[in-house]
């Protein structure tokens, strides 16, 4: 059974590395951008996990005016066999998706945000701050440390997107 992030809004505010000169406009964000790949490390032993697959699926999408909604899933989730999911099928599709939005700002090499609401109710108003890159059509960012509640240990998660046009 896959496992996914529990305080999966919070991954919205994964971050990359930039030199402290470089300083972003929010204009660099401002878009829809499709996710590309999503990994998480562990921290301790450096396991490596891709809780969404090899191809996951979903899009942030960033608005002008400070707002943010993100949604990420699976690429191979099955549907349940009936219209109702059984308990095993609804918590295997609950593991294998993340989604939340809010506001965010960005601070110089920074999103700053906070999350307004999540599938993961934990995570909903929990503030964040972390470095992002914006490479021509790509964006990256990483997350972590944190503690990853479905498998008990620390990660830092990386997670890119590409810019839909």
């Amino acid at each position: 059974m896959r496992a996914t992030y529990k305080i999966a809004p919070v991954l919205f505010a994964l971050g990359i590395g930039v030199p402290p000169s470089n300083a972003w406009s929010a204009d660099s964000l401002v878009g829809t951008w499709r996710v590309v790949s999503d990994t998480a490390e562990e921290t301790e032993s450096k396991a490596v996990h891709k809780f969404y697959g090899d191809n996951p699926s979903g899009y942030i999408i960033y608005t002008a005016d400070g707002r943010w909604i993100q949604l990420i899933t699976d690429s191979t989730r099955k549907p349940p066999a009936a219209p109702t999911a059984t308990d095993a099928e609804a918590a295997e599709l609950w593991r294998t998706m993340g989604a939340g939005a809010g506001t965010y700002k960005i601070e110089g090499d920074k999103i700053a945000g906070l999350v307004e609401v999540s599938f993961n109710l934990a995570a909903v108003g929990t503030q964040f701050s972390v470095p992002f890159e914006v490479n021509g059509d790509h964006l990256q960012y990483k997350a972590g440390p944190f503690m990853n509640a479905v498998i008990g240990k620390q990660v830092v998660n990386t997670r890119v997107f590409e810019r839909v046009k």
